[in-house]
């Protein structure tokens, strides 16, 4: 194989050392005909420190294509601006403070060669600060891969984690990139995806680790819960390409993610009234879904993927 493969990686406001992490990762990967494009989204005097220390950073890794926005335009405005800047015709993204494992661009790129794929998606594990897994997201509930199936199950379950998306560069281009919202915009670009009928497929593999913020912020909570209101109102629309036990759990999902939020921000009446909702939204998914959810913590746990 002789593709060249872009990694866009869009920068902001985030620590060197992590920064230095996610590039690392690249660098270390089996497969050696890549470059990274990092976009330094650290416009305005008040972040002159972050664009010094990335700039610095970025001249530290021969791979590396440093492009800076002249004023924050957002990880999704970002993404795009390094989709214009890649030259290679398989794309992928990673965040800046996430990591691939070695293994994953050769493996993605193959599969999708060997496949005559437009575009595919991993597994994703999400660990703590201290590497502790605390999620795992797999898809192995999509029994075919034709783009009305595809498209229910995003629809009703969602097929998200930009980590873990490789696109030829033609598709990226022909829906316009990534929408104009930062909070979500995954969601919105595989939907455009799948919409073009292209050929999408999926690599059940573990290569990409996500890292997820301890804290947790009142603003940012409320932001959530604004983003998956328009977000359900959105799916909404499309309740006539799902069927009943589609939208029972596109239903469901919503109330349980309303949950987690108001647990976090210790709103415990509202979250009981989430738990109701859910429950009858899909009684079945209320109860199946956090055995699975359990099974599949078990199962990554038992892979040292993570040193």
């Amino acid at each position: 194989m002789d593709e060249l493969v872009s990694v866009v990686m869009p920068t902001y406001k985030r620590h060197r050392d992590l920064v230095k992490r996610a590039l690392d990762s690249l660098m270390s990967q089996t497969y050696k005909n890549t470059e990274i494009v990092l976009v330094d989204d650290n416009a305005g005097a008040e972040l002159s420190e972050f664009r010094k220390e990335i700039e610095e950073l970025a001249g530290e890794y021969p791979k590396v294509v440093y492009v800076r926005n002249e004023k924050n335009l957002g990880s999704a405005k970002s993404r795009n601006f390094g989709i214009e800047k890649a030259k290679g015709n398989y794309i992928t993204f990673l965040d800046d403070d996430d990591i691939y494992l070695k293994d994953k661009i050769e493996k993605q790129l193959c599969f999708m060669m060997e496949n005559e794929l437009d575009m595919s998606f991993t597994n994703q594990i999400l660990v703590d600060k201290n590497n502790r897994i605390v999620d795992f997201r797999e898809y192995r509930r999509i029994k075919t891969f034709d783009n009305k199936a595809l498209l229910q199950y995003h629809l009703s379950k969602k097929i998200t984690g930009t980590n873990t998306f490789m696109v030829k560069k033609e598709i990226l281009q022909s829906i316009g990139g990534f929408g104009e919202v930062d909070m979500g915009d995954e969601f919105y670009l595989m939907y455009n995806i799948i919409k073009t009928q292209c050929k999408i497929g999926y690599l059940d593999e573990n290569e990409v680790v996500a890292y997820r913020a301890g804290q947790f912020s009142l603003t940012v909570g409320e932001k959530r819960l604004i983003y998956e209101k328009r977000l359900y109102e959105f799916i909404k629309k499309n309740f006539n390409e799902l069927t009943f036990s589609q939208r029972a759990y596109a239903r469901f999902r919503y109330n349980v993610t309303k949950l987690i939020t108001y647990k976090r921000a210790k709103k415990y009446g509202k979250m009981l009234i989430c738990i109701v909702n859910a429950f009858f939204s899909s009684p079945k998914s209320f109860f199946v879904e956090p055995f699975r959810m359990r099974k599949n913590l078990k199962e990554i746990k038992k892979l040292s993927l993570i040193n």
